[in-house]
Parts: C-alpha cells; structure tokens; sequence
C-alpha cells in the first residue's frame, strides 16, 4: 500500500506542471494573420500555454487577430514597431503567463478586447495605444513612456504606477474595479476620464515621491465605492466634473492632499455628503459647488477664477485670489484652525467662526457669528450684514487699531449680540444696536454723520469718541467708562 501511494504522489505532481512553449512573431507567410502556424518559430499557432512574442530582431511585420483566442502571455521586445490589431468582436486574453508581461509595440490596436489575468504585472514600457475597445487588466499595472489614446474602456483590477513618460488623448475611461487598489502617478501624469467602480477602493498614495494625477475630464465615484485621499501631499488634478456618490466616496485624512480644479471653463463638483481635502482653483475656469460642502482644508479660489455656490461651506482657511460668489442664504463656517484672507468683492451670505482663524488681510462680511476664536490682528472688518455676534465661549481677538466698520446700506439697522463685545476701534455708518452684558471700545467709536448707535448693556466702556451722528445708551446695574470723547455725547 505504501509503494502504491507514493506512485500516485508522483503521478499528481507531473500531471500539475504546464508545459510552456515560448513562441515567435516571423510572419513566415506574409498574410500577416495570428492563426497561420507558418507566421511562429515554432510552426504553431499559439494557444493557452504559450508565451507570444513579437521582437523586432525578428520581425517588424504586423498581426492581426481575426477571430478570440486564450495564449499565456504577450511581450514585445527589441523595439518591435508593427501594429498588432484586435478587431471588432475580439477577445484576446492572455491567461496563463507568470512574472511580467512587457509590451512596448510599435501601435497596439484595441477595437475589441485585450485582456491580462493570472498575471504578477503587465509592463507598458513605450508604444503606442489606440484603445477603442476594452483593455482589461487584472494584475499590477505599470505605464511607462507610452500614448495611449481612443474612446475605449481600461478596467484596472490592482495596483497602477504611472511613469513620468505617460502620455493621454482622446476619450477612454480609467475603471477601477474590485477590493483595494494604488495609484502612483509621477510628474503631473494625466488621463481622461475616471471611475471607481462599486465595490472599489482606490488610493492616491505618495510614496516613493507625492503623486499628481490629472483628469482631464470627469471623476466619477460609484456606489459602494470610494477614492481615498489620505496621503500626505496628493494632488488629483480634475479638468470638469467631480462626482462622488454619498458621504463615505471621499477618504480624508490630517494632510495636505488637494483636488485642484484645472479647468479653463465651466466646471462642477458634487458632495452629497463626502469630506473634502483642500480645494484649490486655477487657469481662469468656473467651478460650481452643487451640493453643502466641507472641506478639512482650505479652499483657495486663484486669481481669474470663480467659484460658486447656493449651499453652505465649510473649510479650515480661505484664500481668495479670484471669487467667491455665495448666495444669500449661503454659510460660510470656519472648522479648525486656519486663516481667512481677501474675502471682499463677492456678495457675501453669513459667516460663522466656529475654530480659531486668523485674518491675512482686511476683509469684507455680511452676518458674523463668533462661536470660536476670530483674531483679527490689525485688519479691518468691514461688515455688511445685520447681525454681530460672539457666542458663549467664543472670542474676538483684536490688535490696537484694528477697526471694525459697520458700513450696510442706507437704511440697515445692525445688531451686536455677545456676553463681552470687546472693540479696537469702530465705525458706524448706519443705524446700530448693542445688546449684551458687556460692550467695550479700546480705541475710538466713529458715529459718521446721519447714523445712530443704540448702547443698552449693564458695562459700557468708552475710550474716545467722535460723534458727528447720534448716539443713545442705557446702562442698568452696571458701569458706564468714558474716556476722552472727541465729540458731543
């Protein structure tokens, strides 16, 4: 029984191991077919556990596959420069192969549908890609110098590294599909369109240097899947259209990763619901905020641009170089800890401070809400709304001659709401109304001529004055404080 067992061990072991032939390209009969044995050395058409290789020591001729076939594997070597075409209806799957898989083809033609499974990694290091129909790669991708341009479909299953030599034109479509996946992308590598497909998590990462991948159309995140944006200093550079699917298709972490919208035109980013990393703008383009957005970093609108939006907006820092156009009823929130800078020029909804923000420059507010910390340092705050306030335990920092200027229209009646609102120095050129425990101007109050301040607080605390206008107070149960007063009370 023992010798009989070892026999049939030995038998299943010989019986696993695939015979591979490695064949190769010569176009012995000139027709230029796959499915002529007299075009390979050996004289066979190759099948499923052959190694195909075309090599332009051999021959440059091209191929062409006219009906589906299964091989092992495809490379190309020694600078082959023929076209090898899958027609229309075609499927040429390389199933078997084990290593890599390196092409560098003269032109591959794809009207119907290359694919690579079983594979460790599938090498496109130069040549030409027309991919008009599908290109399915089930293995590790990677894309060194090389064009690849058409309207076809790449469906990507693991890991892509794009070299710095990749070039992209036309339409085609990156897909993602299946489980975890990378994407390292080197010196501003660009495609046209992407999608994450359901069931897919893809990564930017930012190793062994930070990855630039550009888009030069459209970002689509599908259901159930997402785009994960953790790496420290990713760009994902989008030329039209951002589009997740719900809150979970958008993976931020604690860095400085970017979307940067590089479009010259009219360009449109979703949220429905996913946190954004920063959002930054540039090359004169539009871009409208569709859905109520946050953003765990800044938004910086470049000069010549414009961004747009009708919902609220949430960020850590602003930096306006272009415009910010919000609609009325648009909140502007600050989370975190960051800076606001050049906000003046565009209409302006309510702002509300709830993290602790520095001001860069002088800017321009319609309603303020003060929930946080708001260090205005020496700039000047002209406020154009109705409403100041500064919540329990938020706080206005301010540095001697930071000015605070209530500048509506004629006609506006603004109200000032906090426990201790604590003033540098302030201009009123409208009709305003102080109510709280506490109200206190360290440097001077300026009542411009036809305007009327209302003072009702328990403490008022006056340093100097001029008054060219009116103005009215009514302390109760607490202290009145004037200092030198440049006009008549």
């Amino acid at each position: 029984m023992g010798r009989l067992l070892v026999v049939l061990v030995l038998l299943c072991g010989t019986s696993a191991q695939a015979v591979t032939t490695q064949i190769t390209w010569t176009n012995g009969s000139a027709d230029g077919q796959f499915g002529t044995a007299s075009n390979w050395n050996p004289a066979q058409v190759p099948d499923s556990d052959d190694e195909v290789f075309f090599n332009g020591s051999v021959s440059n001729a091209s191929c062409n596959f006219p009906t589906s076939v299964t091989v092992g594997n495809i490379h190309s070597a020694n600078g082959y420069t023929g076209t090898v075409t899958v027609p229309v209806g075609v499927t040429v799957t390389a199933a078997n192969g084990t290593g890599l898989s390196v092409l560098a083809f003269g032109t591959f033609q794809i009207n119907g549908t290359l694919a690579f499974v079983n594979t460790a990694t599938v090498a496109f290091n130069g040549g030409t890609y027309v991919l008009n129909g599908f290109l399915d790669i089930d293995a590790d991708w990677q894309a060194g110098f090389v064009s690849m341009s058409g309207s076809g479909h790449l469906k990507a299953h693991k890991n892509i590294s794009f070299g710095g030599g990749f070039q992209s034109s036309g339409t085609w479509t990156l897909e993602m599909y299946g489980g975890a996946q990378t994407i390292y992308a080197a010196s501003n590598s660009q495609i046209n369109h992407l999608t994450i497909m359901p069931g897919s998590t893809t990564k930017l990462v930012d190793t062994p240097q930070v990855t630039h991948l550009r888009v030069k159309y459209d970002v689509r995140i599908d259901t159930n899947a997402a785009l994960d944006l953790s790496g420290n200093g990713v760009t994902l550079a989008v030329g039209a259209l951002f589009a997740p699917s719900n809150a979970t298709s958008v993976i931020v972490g604690a860095t400085n990763a970017r979307i940067l919208f590089e479009g010259a035109g009219n360009q449109t980013c979703y949220a429905l619901g996913a946190t954004f990393p920063s959002v930054e703008t540039t090359n004169g383009g539009t871009v409208q905020l569709m859905d109520p957005m946050v953003l765990t970093g800044r938004l910086l609108v470049g000069a010549g641009t414009t961004v747009t939006t009708d919902d609220n907006l949430t960020v850590a820092s602003l930096d306006l170089g272009g415009t910010l156009t919000r609609g009325p009823t648009s909140i502007l929130r600050f989370e975190g800890t960051g800076t606001a800078s050049s906000l003046g020029g565009s209409p302006l909804g309510p702002t509300v401070f709830a993290g602790s923000t520095s001001l860069m420059s002088d800017i321009t507010v319609g309603d303020v809400t003060i929930e946080g910390q708001l260090d205005a340092l020496a700039r000047t705050i002209t406020a154009v709304g109705n409403n100041w306030t500064v919540a329990a335990g938020g706080s206005f920092a301010r540095a001697s001659g930071q000015l605070v200027s209530f500048a509506g229209p004629v006609g506006q009646q603004v109200t000032i709401a906090s426990t201790n609102a604590a003033f540098a120095d302030v201009d009123v050129e409208t009709t305003l109304n102080v109510m709280g425990n506490r109200f206190s101007i360290g440097g001077l109050l300026h009542v411009t001529s036809g305007s009327v301040t209302n003072l009702q607080a328990p403490d008022l605390s006056l340093a100097a004055a001029t008054i060219e206008g009116r103005v009215d107070w009514t302390v109760t149960g607490g202290t009145l404080t004037l200092g030198e007063a440049g006009g008549c009370f």
